[in-house]
């Protein structure tokens, strides 16, 4: 730089100049001062915390000199300065020097004293973005890619690791390795031999010591081979009793093995995806689920692409489902659906649109048992709300509407058997929840003497009452049923043999 003058207090001119020059940790800067401001940035590299020096070109005055100068944040004063002479700084980071003012040792002060150095820190290397794993098939490429700061300056030494990253070797570019001096580490033609590799890249910069990344790990697959293909299979349509459920399952072989299951409407023509859903579970595992099948199900077409990591997907074998339709089911009485004692109605069992293989009648929810015929007989003891459930010859079942065999309404009073051998019951109409209960039976034989009283618990329309005669004479009785309060109901007889 050219010098400019200047008068300091009227007697001293002052001219400035800067070089630049030296090494990292010696480097130089000569600030001259004058009314000026100027800086510049030292030549060559400057680490943090190493030694550079300042020196500061003093024309005119008196000297030694009283030197102060700023980092800007905190003032520093030179006692004794000699012009030109060195001043050690090591910062940790960029800075900028900056003269505040120069007093020659007769007191007098500079005028004008600016300048200002700016000392560029160059930061050690450091691994911002490490090398990500990577999955790959054989005989594809993969590169493994770094991102270091700062941007510019550094070098590069990829290493591999073929024991699990107890030591590591430097790479050189030849066989399956390129860019092993670069950011980006390429290998082209993978091999099943790399595969549990580990790869790291060593940054070199020109400040502090190299710094290593993390370790990437190289995965290398085969392409999957299926070893068992889904299978036909047949369902009943959802609906009935249950919903049902069908599956399709495949087996195989590779690595990092991943599922999509599709289905095609077209008879194969084109597949699409299949999503999780009300109808669909397990659409990216090895086995699909469909529920609630309906029959329209019963058109598609499954298969399943299964993909060994990094390797092109495998498409298995397509399988069918077979949707059976539901049983329906009509329940009827006949002749009756309202009987009393003595009477009896049928219940039948009527199944569509297939034969049916099994039947389990129901009543109020429980089996009953040995009743597995297309019919049930059902008397007055049997009152209640009666289902069938069928399993038709497809192994699909169902379960039909209720059908409820109640009591009819009499106003007899019904003795039977008689005559009898001395045991037999009485029956009467009770509308429950109208009359008060519980009900007694008397027995009176043919002198009108009282041969026999019980007091029952009604719990039904026509609650069976046992009477026991069996050690009384033969004859004919009279039977009197009288209410909780002694009201006289219905009167009868029977003979006893």
């Amino acid at each position: 730089m050219s010098g400019v003058t200047g008068t300091v207090s009227g007697k001293f001119a002052f001219r400035y100049f800067v070089t630049d020059g030296g090494n990292p940790g010696s480097n130089s800067n000569f600030i001259g001062i004058d009314r000026v401001q100027y800086g510049t940035a030292p030549s060559g590299v400057n680490c943090a915390n190493v030694v550079s020096n300042l020196k500061v070109d003093i024309t005119g005055g008196v000297g030694p000199y009283t030197l102060v100068y700023s980092n800007g944040s905190t003032n520093t004063t030179i006692n004794g300065y000699v012009n030109g002479s060195n001043i050690q700084v090591s910062p940790a980071v960029t800075t900028t020097y900056t003269v505040v003012s120069v007093t020659g040792s007769n007191g007098c002060v500079g005028s004008g004293n600016t300048g200002s150095s700016v000392i560029t820190i160059t930061p050690a290397p450091s691994v911002t973005t490490p090398p990500a794993s990577k999955s790959v098939c054989a005989g594809n490429n993969t590169t493994f890619t770094v991102v270091a700061a700062p941007a510019a300056g550094n070098t590069y030494q990829w290493q591999v690791s073929t024991d699990a990253g107890v030591t590591y070797t430097n790479l050189a570019n030849a066989g399956v390795y390129s860019g092993v001096t670069t950011t980006t580490l390429t290998i082209t033609g993978a091999t099943t031999s790399l595969s549990d590799n580990r790869y790291r890249v060593r940054v070199t910069g020109a400040c502090a010591s190299p710094v290593n990344s993390a370790a990437a790990v190289l995965t290398v697959n085969t392409a999957a081979v299926i070893t068992t293909q889904p299978v036909n299979t047949t369902v009943c349509a959802g609906g009935g009793l249950t919903l049902t459920s069908a599956t399709f399952t495949v087996a195989a072989t590779g690595g990092g093995l991943t599922y999509q299951w599709q289905v095609s409407a077209d008879n194969g023509v084109t597949y699409t995806n299949i999503t999780n859903n009300a109808n669909y579970a397990g659409a990216t595992t090895s086995t699909l689920t469909l529920s609630s099948v309906p029959a329209t199900f019963a058109t598609n077409l499954y298969r399943v692409n299964v993909t060994s990591g990094g390797c092109t997907a495998v498409a298995s074998n397509s399988a069918s489902v077979a949707v059976r339709p539901t049983p329906v089911i009509v329940a009827t009485a006949s002749p009756l659906s309202a009987i009393y004692p003595g009477q009896k109605t049928t219940l039948t069992a009527a199944v569509s649109p297939n034969a049916a293989a099994t039947y389990t009648w129901l009543r109020d929810g429980v089996v009953v048992a040995g009743a597995t015929a297309n019919t049930l007989v059902v008397d007055v003891d049997k009152l209640g709300i009666y289902t069938v459930r069928v399993t038709d010859v497809n192994g699909c079942t169902a379960i039909s509407a209720g059908l409820r065999i109640s009591a009819s309404a009499n106003d007899m009073l019904f003795i039977y058997p008689s005559p009898n051998t001395g045991q037999f019951q009485v029956r009467f109409y009770n509308q429950l929840g109208s009359s008060p209960y519980p009900r007694t039976v008397s027995v009176f034989d043919s002198k009108g003497s009282r041969v026999y009283t019980k007091t029952y618990a009604i719990t039904s329309a026509y609650t069976r009452l046992d009477v026991d005669l069996q050690n009384n004479p033969k004859g004919i009785y009279s039977v009197e049923l009288t209410d909780s309060r002694g009201n006289r109901l219905k009167t009868g007889r029977v003979l006893v043999l």
